[in-house]
């Protein structure tokens, strides 16, 4: 999808009802997941080790 087509469909996002964007929203969650691969860590062991000592 190029930028311009994108943009247009951001445009078209506001003529939704708010049932509509929280199915679409639904929608897009789900193939989110999809495509994640389960077992992939968002955060490093050293990202994580660098937060947790935030909170000491």
């Amino acid at each position: 999808m190029s930028q311009h087509q994108f943009e247009l469909l951001q445009q078209q996002l506001e003529q939704l009802s708010p049932s509509q964007l929280k199915a679409l929203s639904d929608q897009i969650n789900a193939s989110i997941e999809e495509k994640t691969p389960e077992k992939q860590d968002i955060l490093t062991d050293e990202e994580r080790d660098a937060i947790s000592k935030l909170f000491l």
